[in-house]
Order: C-alpha cells, then structure tokens, then sequence
C-alpha cells in the first residue's frame, strides 16, 4: 500500500471524525468513531490480507482504546487557555491541553500496538488478562495520586488542575500510559514503547496547533488577522471546530505514521508464513465469552435508553435506586462492555464481538444521544418519530449483524466498513442542519438576526474530506 495514500487518509480521516465526535456526540463514546476508523488505517498500511481479514479486531480494539480519553473534559481547559489577558490561565490551560491531547493518542496508539502484536502471536491469553484487568487499577490510581483531592464548590483542588470547576481525569489516563510503557519495557518491546510515545506527542501537539488555531480564530477581530480570510471576517468559522479538525489531522498522522515506520515487518511475514491464528481458546470459550458480553450488552442497551430519573419522583426510594442505576449504567457498565471487554475479548479471538463493537455499538452509542438526551431537538417540530426510527435503524443494524455471521451473507468488505464509518453519522449530522428548524434550511432567519451559521462552513469541510476519502478508499480498496 502507498504510504503517502495511508497518511493522506489518516491525515483527512482523523480530521473529519474528530470534528464529527464533537460536532454529534462528545465524550468518550463519540471517540470510538475515530478510533474504529483509525483501527481500520492499521492493517491496510501494511498490505498484508491476514490483517485486512481481520480488521474487526483493529476496529474494535481501535474504538475501544479511543474510548479512554474521552474522559478528560476540555471546554473549561480550553477556556483558559483562551484567556488573553491573564497569562497565569493561558499557560495553565495550554499545558492541559498539550497533556490531555497527550495521553488520549497516547493510549490509543499503545494499545493499537500491542493489538498487532497479539495478532502475530506475541502474546499468551493470561498475559492480555492480566494487562486489562490492571487497566482500571492504574487509572483510578492516577486519579488519586495526581487529580485527588477534588471539589471545586469546597474549594478543594489538587496541586495541578486544568480546569475552573469541572471533573478532571487526566491523571488517570497519564497512569493508563505509563501502564503501557511499564509493559512494554517489561516485554521488551520498542515498537509498543515508540508507538505509545509517538501517539502522545502527537497528540500533544495536535492539541497544541488545534489551540493556537483556536485562539487566532477567536481574537481574529482584536488582532485584526483573520487566517481564514473574509469567511473568518464574517463569523464563518468557528474556533471550537478548527481545532478539533487540526488535533484528530495531527494525532492520526503522527500515529499512522510511526506505525507505519517501525512496525515489525519481520514478524508479520514470519507468523503469515505458519498460516495459524494467533490465539486459540477453542471454539466452546470463544462461544461462552461471546454469549455473556452478548448479556451484558443487551442489558446495557436497555438501560441506556432509560428516561432520567424525574427530580419531582416522590418515593424517595424509587428515586434512589433509579439514580443508582443511572449512574451505574453512565460511569460503570458502559465502561466494562465498551472498554474493557472491547479491547480484551478481540485480542482473545471473539470475532463477532469485535464486529458488533465496530459496526452496531458505533451507531448504538449515538441512538442513546437522539433517544435520551433529545439530540438536536429544537430542530425538530417532533422528536418522537426521529427517536423511534433511530431505534428501528439501530436494532436493524443489528439483526443484520447476526445474519451476516450465521449465514455468511452481506459481510462487510474493508471498504463498505470505511464508507459506513465515513457516511453514517455524516448523513445524521446533514439530516439535522437541513432540519426544518436547522441551521442551513433557517439561514435567512439566522442571517436577519445577526447571526453566521458556523455549521455551513463546517459541514461543507466535512463533506470535502469525506467524498476525498471515499474517492481515494474505492481506489485502494476495490
């Protein structure tokens, strides 16, 4: 495969979906869209059809490893480091900003890593137990000793925070990335140590560009520099999304590229050459572990849907338990089946898992978004029938998985898998700026109010460097 096509597709893939996870969903569900899409980049970099085969397992455990990082809230970061008047907060929000970017490729590229090397059969099942199992501890840890104590309305901070009130977590991920160094060190392994420093600085430094541009875009009219010419002059472009757009441009083609470079060539043509799988744990374990993730996805899903808790609810025990399994349900179990499991029941060779984390979960996690939190409402006269037909679509996308895997029809090719990831919430997205009450369709009314309609601008970048990608991807792929 072309290189200069890899890094080119990295280059504008990972723009697009870091501007698209925070344009439709945030958070760390919104980050496994990138991070499938980038997972998906792996194997088609080195050309080798055993990968191609099984790109499930780099998409998944791409999402997954993705996943981490959308625990480091920004917007208050991002705050100060806009700040132009006190340098304190300026320099105090750029260096979260630089750590945050950081440790979310960080993480990303170790782990993607460390999946290409259990693919070639570096790696014992109990090891990869072992190693997400220690995942939680490490990063609960990281949160004691460097974001502990916390409580901004008490006054309580630690001694670094980047934030003005919010919850900071990027300790705990720092601590997830020295986990992956500590293992890489301990295997020996300098292609997962130079991957895991090569997604952290870029990163970094994808978070640092984003933030300059950020700050160019927002003082553009004091400084009287408009980078972006008269659409920047006429309030065209919007700051928030020229630096998502720089930072997933730079974290995916720093990240692709060091693969690329030093991944072990060697030991990929050695292992294709004995023609076995990397991980065997027999058919009847691989069945029982697919089964209770199954479980426990379905009972997630459910819950996930739920209405919120009514605060005008009289019983208070009802209330009570409602809001304990609100939270479970927010910040525990989606942890456990989307992370957790989603990097380590691929890596032990549950195929169908990965292509449910890769194809179903991805639309799944955004169907929870429209369904319970009225994604976009104002746009819509009635939300009701949008909520229903992303259910519908969401439990069709998953039935046609099932079917797919019993009978062997309509599989996903490499390229229908990297049109879905480039079309799917694109097509969301264009539905709702051209909504009845949507910024494109209401751009007279915007125009008479004095205000620009950041998403023209947006939206048209986006379907730029997805129709791109789409012409280079039918190239390279069929």
């Amino acid at each position: 495969m072309n290189i200069a096509i890899i890094l080119l597709l990295a280059f504008l893939g990972g723009s697009y979906h870091w501007a698209m996870r925070g344009t439709i969903l945030g958070g760390q569900k919104g980050a496994m869209l990138p991070g499938a899409f980038l997972g998906l980049l792996i194997p088609l970099a080195t050309g080798s059809q055993y990968l191609i085969d099984n790109m499930w397992i780099f998409t998944a455990v791409g999402g997954a490893a993705m996943f981490f990082g959308g625990t480091q809230t920004y917007g208050d970061t991002l705050t100060l480091a806009m700040d132009k008047k006190n340098m304190t907060y300026k320099t105090t929000g750029r260096v979260g900003m630089f750590i945050k970017g950081g440790t979310w490729f960080g993480i990303f590229a170790g782990i993607i890593a460390i999946a290409f090397n259990a693919m070639i059969g570096e790696y014992k099942p109990l090891e990869l137990v072992i190693f997400v199992a220690l995942i939680p501890v490490c990063k609960w840890l990281g949160f004691l000793v460097l974001n502990f104590p916390q409580s901004p309305k008490k006054g309580k901070f630690p001694i670094f925070y980047f934030s003005k009130d919010a919850f900071e977590m990027w300790g705990g991920m720092s601590f997830v990335v020295l986990q992956i160094i500590v293992f890489a060190i301990v295997k020996q392994d300098w292609f997962i140590f130079t991957m895991t420093l090569a997604g952290f600085f870029s990163g970094a430094i994808g978070n640092t560009l984003g933030v300059a541009m950020m700050y160019s875009v927002k003082w553009g009219k004091e400084n009287n520099r408009y980078i972006f010419g008269k659409l920047q002059k006429s309030g065209y472009v919007s700051g928030w999304k020229v630096m998502e757009f720089s930072l997933g441009a730079a974290g995916a083609l720093g990240t692709l590229l060091c693969f690329i470079l030093t991944y072990p060539k060697e030991k990929l043509t050695e292992f294709e050459a004995k023609g076995i799988s990397a991980i065997n744990l027999g058919d009847d374990t691989v069945k029982w572990l697919t089964i209770a993730w199954l479980v426990c996805t379905a009972i997630y899903c459910i819950l996930s849907i739920l209405p919120d808790v009514s605060k005008t609810e009289n019983n208070k025990k009802v209330y009570a338990l409602r809001t304990a399994i609100e939270f479970f349900t927010d910040e525990v179990f989606h942890w456990f089946v989307l992370a957790y499991l989603g990097i380590l029941l691929p890596l032990l060779g549950c195929t169908f898992v990965a292509k449910l984390l890769s194809v179903g979960i991805i639309f799944w996690v955004v169907t929870e978004k429209f369904v319970k939190k009225g994604y976009h409402k104002k746009v819509f006269t009635n939300l009701v029938p949008f909520k229903v037909i992303m259910i519908v679509v969401a439990i069709a996308i998953f039935a046609l998985q099932f079917v797919t895997e019993i009978t062997g029809l309509f599989e996903f090719t490499p390229f229908a898998l990297f049109a879905y990831y480039l079309l799917s919430y694109e097509i969301l997205e264009t539905i709702i700026v051209l909504a009845p009450m949507g910024e494109i369709r209401g751009f007279k009314k915007f125009k008479e109010a004095g205000i620009r309609p950041e998403a023209i601008t947006v939206r048209t970048f986006s379907w730029f460097e997805v129709a791109v990608c789409l012409i280079i991807g039918a190239l390279i792929m069929f």
